[in-house]
């Protein structure tokens, strides 16, 4: 387990097994212990780095004035020169696009992107998918700015959260949700609006390393939509699907996930 200052920020960080290098980045309100069941499928050979990203667990928060999705595309690519070999890099959710965009931002650092269910929202907009979703989340932020934690968390958990009740979960788990929900609303700018241009003229075009876009056939309809137009970008890309699993699926089917990355 090491603690250290990465693009500026104290990181948490653990790192387990030795071989081929790859950086694991979790959704949001998750923490690295999230990539435990999936890592420990993984085969020998592999030397995997699971993350706190900015604002989550014991890494710092997100400086004032700075992004939370720039902010966390910059730790994994630190932690990405620290080998002189291409890293293979897995993001899900909001740590999926801090992967994408890390992954824009200089790939050639990259031998491998696998996007589990990323979420840059903005993408999907003027569809079916994008008005469910916005009309499931229409309380949201009034609960949040109210100061409403507890209400804001199952709003939103009860779309992201995989199908489990945000009661469901162990208490400790569930405190530290409602007590970090306000991260869901720093991150709307990059999600919605794409403030760092993952999406800009030529730039997905840039990754030709392999890539794979997994989703599951649980999960709200936008992250299929969000593959969808991914895949469009970006046509070299492997689609996959994970059956009777919701959006939490690298936790609640690592061994599935397992498989399809250790067919890089």
């Amino acid at each position: 387990m090491t603690y250290e200052t990465r693009a500026g920020v104290k990181i948490f960080h653990k790192t387990t097994g030795d071989g081929t290098p790859a950086i694991f980045s979790h959704c949001s309100l998750g923490n690295h212990n999230i990539w435990r069941p999936l890592v420990d499928r993984m085969s020998d050979g592999w030397r995997c780095t699971a993350i706190d990203l900015p604002d989550h667990a014991r890494s710092d928060a997100t400086p004032v004035g700075q992004d939370p999705q720039r902010l966390a595309a910059d730790v994994l690519l630190d932690l990405a020169s620290d080998h002189e070999e291409p890293v293979h890099l897995v993001g899900h959710s909001f740590g999926g696009t801090a992967a994408l965009l890390a992954a824009v931002t200089q790939p050639e650092m990259f031998g491998s992107l696998t996007l589990l269910e990323p979420v840059p929202f903005g993408i999907a907009k003027g569809t079916k998918a994008y008005d469910d979703h916005s009309a499931a989340l229409a309380d949201f932020p009034a609960a949040l700015a109210a100061g409403n934690k507890r209400k804001a968390a199952e709003i939103f958990h009860a779309v992201w959260g995989g199908g489990v009740k945000l009661s469901h979960l162990q208490e400790g788990h569930m405190i530290a949700i409602i007590e970090n929900i306000q991260v869901i609303g720093r991150q709307g700018p990059a999600l919605y609006d794409d403030i760092n241009g993952i999406m800009r003229p030529g730039g997905l075009a840039q990754i030709t390393c392999p890539v794979r876009l997994v989703g599951a056939d649980r999960s709200p309809s936008i992250a299929a939509v969000m593959l969808d137009v991914l895949h469009q970008h970006m046509p070299h890309a492997v689609r996959h699907t994970i059956a009777d699993a919701g959006h939490m699926f690298p936790q609640t089917h690592p061994s599935q996930v397992a498989d399809i990355l250790q067919t890089l």
